[in-house]
């Protein structure tokens, strides 16, 4: 029992360290870092509860008292202040995003969320239990076939069942280095708790690998975006009122669509329909080129324009896969070249994909992209 309590304190110890001091060189040991330390620092709360029973099962049957015995439950307790301090970072994210939301729309902007804040319920539920689950009150609607290429031409489709007043329509966009990823994998809290607050949300797969080589998953997005706009109303949504959102290789998708609007060279066939969007969800995004030149033509960078809608960028400040400079330059582009507002979440201890999970930091950021689209609604009513 003890030789299973100490390879419990010495894994969660380990762990937590590369949580709070991830290495940022070189590139491979930080990216081996990430995916050993990433469930630690997203659900430090299950590490603490799993460490506190073990140690207490430990001491309960006997545990050898010797000195060298007793570091472990030294090196327990150490662990165990530090996933505190994991904690305290993912709830620092809360701060984070209403300050930037105060800041770029207004002091009244985060008001509506305030009475959403923690709870001792939901608090537990974040720390212990962080796994999506769609509530009973969402219908999913699965596989709507948007165009011709199979499997990866499919959407899902989430609204509540009570209906109401048409909401907003969030179009998501999964990650995976436009090589690999699905659309029931990501940000599936942020689908599920938008439905339930009355938005209608869809989940797009795009073409992969060659297939989906530039433009020609671009041109996937905006088929969804054209399928949005043309199917809105019939699950209660407002087709006047497009959100593109993506995670990862998805935030280069959703940040291109919401640029390029209109663009006739990436809607052939369609080039007539209107696919220009309110608004695009960032999270924890690539925004460079791709291709073999990775050139301007083929990043959201080189689309910025005076004419560009809001921006919502999160970013994890300890992302090993895509550094927050990557996120930092892209938002002062767009500061730069557009009138719109752009918020950014600059999230102190994130990582890359915090959106897998019901965790506090994402919870934050979930809270602000509500906000973010309550403000959206009252600026175009």
């Amino acid at each position: 029992m003890f030789g299973v309590y100490v390879s419990l304190v010495l894994v969660v110890g380990a762990y937590t360290a590369l949580a709070l001091w991830p290495p940022r060189r070189p590139p491979a040991i930080a990216v081996i870092a990430f995916f050993v330390s990433h469930l630690i620092n997203e659900l430090p709360g299950i590490a603490l509860a799993a460490l506190i029973v073990g140690t207490v099962l430990s001491v309960a049957v006997g545990a050898p008292t010797s000195p060298g015995d007793l570091v472990f439950f030294v090196l327990a307790g150490l662990s165990a202040v530090g996933l505190i301090a994991v904690m305290r970072r993912g709830l620092a994210a809360r701060t984070v995003v209403a300050r930037a939301v105060e800041t770029e729309l207004g002091a009244g902007a985060w008001s509506s969320r305030i009475h959403r804040g923690w709870s001792g319920r939901r608090l537990a539920r974040d720390l212990l239990g962080p796994f999506p689950v769609r509530p009973p009150g969402i219908r999913r609607v699965k596989n709507v076939a948007y165009g011709h290429a199979g499997r990866r031409n499919r959407l899902d489709v989430y609204y509540r069942r009570s209906g109401g007043h048409p909401g907003p329509v969030l179009v998501h966009f999964h990650g995976g280095h436009f090589q690999i990823g699905h659309k029931s994998r990501e940000a599936r809290a942020l689908l599920f708790r938008l439905a339930g607050e009355g938005w209608l949300c869809i989940s797009a797969t795009y073409q992969l690998r060659a297939a989906g080589r530039f433009p020609h998953s671009l041109i996937d997005a905006k088929k969804v975006v054209h399928w949005a706009v043309s199917n809105a109303s019939e699950y209660g949504g407002d087709p006047g009122m497009i959100i593109v959102s993506g995670s990862s290789a998805g935030a280069h998708l959703a940040s291109m669509a919401a640029l390029t609007a209109n663009t006739a060279k990436f809607q052939p066939g369609f080039e007539d329909a209107d696919t220009s969007v309110a608004a695009a969800v960032c999270l924890y995004g690539y925004y460079g080129g791709r291709g073999a030149s990775r050139g301007l033509a083929s990043s959201p960078v080189g689309w910025i324009g005076r004419d560009a809608p809001p921006f919502v960028v999160a970013h994890g400040e300890n992302d090993p896969l895509i550094p927050v400079e990557h996120a930092d330059d892209f938002v002062r582009r767009l500061r730069e070249g557009s009138a719109s507002p752009v918020v950014y979440f600059r999230l102190p201890g994130g990582e890359h994909s915090f959106d897998l999970f019901c965790s506090p930091r994402f919870d934050a950021v979930i809270e602000g992209v509500a906000a973010f689209g309550e403000w959206l609604r009252r600026a175009r009513s």
